[in-house]
C-alpha cells in the first residue's frame, strides 16, 4: 500500500503496480556473459554438460511483470515437446540426453505492456542461452 499526501494535506492511499520487463535471476556464483549493446538483450550462461542416457534440465530463471512467458529454441529452431523433451514452466526438461542433442539452446522470454498511460502494449523479450554438450 502506497500513501501519498497532497498539496492540500490530504492523504491518499492506494497501490502500485510497476512493470518490469523480463530479466534474469541467476544463482550467486553463476558464470555467464551479457552481450552489449544488443537488442533484444541477450545473456549467455555457461556450458551445460551431461552424459547420453541421463536427464538434463535447463532453466529459465526470468522474472517480470506482467509475468515473463519463455520459449526454447536449439540452434535457431523452435524446439517442441516430446517424449524425450519436457516443459515445466519456463524450464526445459531432456529426459534421456542423447549426442543429437548437443547445440545451442535458447531460452527467450517474453511479455508486454504499454510505456505510457493508456498507450498500447510493447513487447519486450530477453534471450539466454546456453550451450549444451553431451557426451556419449
Amino acid at each position: 500500500m502506497c500513501e501519498v499526501r497532497t498539496s492540500e494535506g490530504h492523504l491518499l492511499k492506494g497501490f502500485l503496480s510497476m512493470y518490469c520487463p523480463p530479466v534474469l535471476r541467476l544463482p550467486t556464483g553463476s558464470i555467464f556473459h551479457e552481450v552489449p549493446s544488443v537488442r533484444p538483450p541477450k545473456v549467455i550462461g555457461a556450458v551445460k554438460k551431461a552424459v547420453a542416457g541421463e536427464r538434463l534440465e535447463l532453466l529459465c530463471p526470468v522474472i517480470g511483470y506482467p509475468e515473463p512467458f519463455a520459449r526454447w529454441e536449439k540452434d535457431g529452431a523452435v524446439i517442441e515437446p516430446s517424449p524425450l523433451i519436457e516443459y515445466d514452466g519456463n524450464n526445459l526438461i531432456i529426459t534421456h540426453a542423447e549426442a543429437t542433442m548437443n547445440g545451442v539452446y535458447a531460452c527467450i522470454a517474453d511479455n508486454s505492456f504499454p510505456m505510457f498511460v493508456d498507450g498500447p502494449a510493447m513487447p519486450h523479450q530477453l534471450i539466454f542461452e546456453q550451450k549444451v554438450i553431451i557426451d556419449s
